[in-house]
């Protein structure tokens, strides 16, 4: 029997193989690869490891499956094959959105290098000054962050994949978006199974309306903190916080709107029974006001909530509490496959709108001793403040 190490020389040398025969045209794009069990036999490996190994390189682009057909090879770029990331000019000045530009240009491009082409990232206002100057030679499909929806900037025959931080409504092409939803859905499903069951969540956006606004990423996490407590058999509609102005969509007004919707819980923590034992903040900045509201009223540490919040708020008491963070990294990285499948051809159907899930980052929560309290006790608990809504 083959050593560990011996069955990891097997699959390195099958990998190895398979890029050579791709890169050399040994293997032309288009043609089929051998069954699994012929590799396999080859490369004396098990037609599991054979299929991993091919599995891999389907991931990275070089080679497609087509179901029911078999796997075949994929072209490769060359390095005159040119891939654009747009994102919005405020990426270039503004600091604090340093993380996400990074992020989503190491997925972009380390996907799309790794497959032969160049790649290029461009504020909105330079790559337009790079296309009125002829400077864009060899452009074979463009990534655009957070595009103006009503002002798209790329018209020609390239592929276009847009990415965005929320699902958007209005989107029509190729889309990736972090799927806020899922997001709430799964900071819901945190807090229940830690015994929590009068679960709050503290919104940002306008309630009972269906506009779409620059805050609709709270709207979306709402629904999925309300679906899990569905399937929970949990949910009450009284335990829905949200401001009766929309504020705007900046730190320090997201900011209050935290603060205000803080004080205005703290009856409802100090209850003995039943009591909230757990919130959802929909933004890392409102979890600040939060947080300032609860100290300012010296909130007693065995009446503090567990708190779930997103975006990787960075306080210094951020151990308190778990996180969902967007992975702006996993964004570019979706994005670029969906643009080399489009240009590929591998994609010959309608536009496809890709999520892409948040990380959830488990950390100490304070307060599990009030976490068990039967559900049914809630029931008939009105919330104190006229800004509760369902």
């Amino acid at each position: 029997m083959a050593t560990r190490r011996e069955m990891q020389d097997r699959r390195a040398q099958l990998r190895k193989q398979l890029i050579e025969a791709c890169s050399n045209e040994a293997q032309k794009p288009g043609s089929m690869l051998p069954p699994l069990r012929e590799l396999a036999k080859k490369y004396s490996v098990s037609p599991a490891l054979a299929s991993e190994v091919v599995r891999s390189l389907a991931d990275e682009g070089l080679l497609y499956t087509q179901q029911g057909a078999g796997t075949f090879v994929g072209r490769l770029a060359t390095r005159d094959d040119l891939f654009l990331l747009i994102v919005p000019d405020v990426m270039e000045t503004d600091p604090t959105f340093f993380e996400i530009r990074i992020g989503l240009r190491n997925g972009f491009e380390s996907s799309l290098t790794r497959l032969g082409g160049t790649c290029l990232t461009l504020s909105r206002q330079k790559a337009l000054e790079y296309r009125e100057s002829g400077n864009l030679q060899g452009l074979v499909g463009v990534a655009e962050f957070c595009p103006l929806v009503d002002s798209p900037i790329w018209d020609g025959p390239e592929p276009v994949v847009t990415l965005h931080e929320m699902r958007v409504a209005e989107v029509t092409g190729d889309a990736v978006y972090v799927d806020n939803e899922d997001a709430g859905h799964q900071a819901t499903r945190h807090l229940l199974s830690l015994g929590h069951r009068h679960i709050a969540f503290i919104g940002t956006h306008r309630p009972n309306t269906s506009v779409t606004d620059s805050l609709d990423w709270s709207r979306q996490r709402q629904q999925g903190w309300q679906a899990a407590l569905e399937n929970a058999d949990c949910y009450l509609p009284d335990l829905a916080f949200c401001p009766e102005d929309m504020p705007e969509n900046s730190v320090s007004a997201l900011r209050k709107a935290g603060y205000i919707t803080g004080r205005e819980l703290i009856p409802l923590l100090v209850k003995e029974e039943p009591g909230i034992t757990a919130i959802i903040v929909s933004n890392g900045n409102s979890t600040e006001g939060v947080y300032e509201a609860f100290r300012e009223a010296r909130l007693p540490d065995i009446h503090w909530p567990a708190i779930v919040s997103f975006d990787d708020y960075t306080a210094p008491d951020n151990h308190l509490m778990s996180v969902l963070r967007p992975s702006w990294e996993e964004l570019g990285r979706q994005g670029a496959a969906l643009l080399w499948e489009r240009g590929q051809g591998r994609l010959n159907s309608a536009p496809e709108q890709r999520p892409v899930e948040m990380e959830l980052i488990p950390r100490f929560s304070c307060r599990p001793q009030r976490a068990n309290i039967p559900h049914q006790t809630l029931a008939n608990t009105k919330a104190l403040s006229p800004r509760v809504t369902a």
